[in-house]
């Protein structure tokens, strides 16, 4: 019998997923089984040679679903790019040695998540480019991480049904170092702003560029291309005025930087793979201090 959906969000979080994701309670799980169903029915299509459908769990599949208003011919097609885009970009998703370097790669600073949330509920990811050595860490291996934070935090279904914003900041960052990012293969074809918009079952409110020099005009000018109108409306850039972004949340759980007045460690993302660094025999303390209370 296939796994039931265990209804873990909060009851404004449920109206709102009434309301904005046509969810409804009663009728949940027989969507989701009409949607497994309809995988199962696909699975042997010549047109997917190579592709594994690793998990048809309804939790995992309940994420679609919300990522597309409960509209079965969308998150069947969702479910499917998820998985052929994967098959057709080994370079991004081989696993290589990703999961030995993983507290390394967390630990840099280069990417986290915010404690808390925003005033709509969402999580917010930062990345931040500047420290990120390109040389040893290939841009492919960062889009990997970015994208491995982004299905840790959709386990979470109040951030299935809320969303998710990504800060990223440009502060530090050389002409050199984006130039390279630019040129890389995923970015030039368009395969990253693809697999965001189109093969992530994710509500994404919003993309905020922080600190951005003049020459990020060079990657704006190869991926906007490749976004839809929608993503290119939630493109917000703020250069150092960070009004907007005080309106977003309360100001304590953003870091000094941004003039919040949240700690500096008020990072989640190793707290987030904790297990698998456990496993590495490194263990999360040290490499993230998480406020508790925050997350409440």
């Amino acid at each position: 019998m296939a796994e039931m959906c265990s209804n873990s969000i909060d009851g404004e979080t449920l109206e709102k997923a009434r309301r904005e994701l046509n969810e409804d309670p009663d009728t949940r799980e027989q969507a989701i089984a009409d949607f497994r169903a309809a995988i199962e029915e696909k699975e042997n299509d010549p047109e997917l040679e190579g592709v594994i459908f690793e998990r048809k769990d309804s939790p995992f599949l309940l994420r679609f679903l919300r990522a597309k208003k409960f509209d079965q011919s969308r998150s069947f097609s969702l479910y499917i790019k998820y998985h052929t885009i994967r098959r057709d970009n080994g370079k991004i998703f081989t696993e290589d040695d990703l999961s030995a370097n993983l507290s390394y790669i967390l630990s840099s600073g280069a990417l986290y998540v915010l404690n808390g949330r925003t005033w709509n509920g969402e999580k917010v990811v930062c990345i931040r480019p500047e420290k990120w050595d390109m040389e040893q860490d290939p841009a492919e291996r960062m889009i990997r991480t970015v994208l491995l934070i982004l299905d840790k935090l959709l386990e979470d279904e109040e951030t299935q049904v809320h969303g998710i914003r990504v800060f990223e900041y440009f502060q530090g960052i050389e002409f050199g170092q984006l130039w390279k990012f630019s040129q890389t293969e995923a970015v030039k074809n368009g395969t990253f702003v693809k697999i965001l918009q189109d093969s992530t079952p994710i509500r994404l409110k919003g993309v905020h560029f922080l600190f951005q020099p003049w020459y990020i005009s060079l990657v704006l000018t190869i991926v906007k291309p490749f976004m839809k109108e929608k993503l290119r409306q939630r493109l917000h850039i703020h250069g150092t005025d960070f009004t907007e972004l005080h309106s977003l949340m309360d100001t304590s759980l953003l870091p000094p930087e941004l003039n919040g007045t949240g700690p500096l460690e008020s990072f989640i993302a190793s707290r987030l793979f904790q297990d698998e660094i456990g496993e590495q025999g490194g263990g999360a303390e040290g490499v993230v201090n998480q406020n508790e209370e925050n997350e409440q």
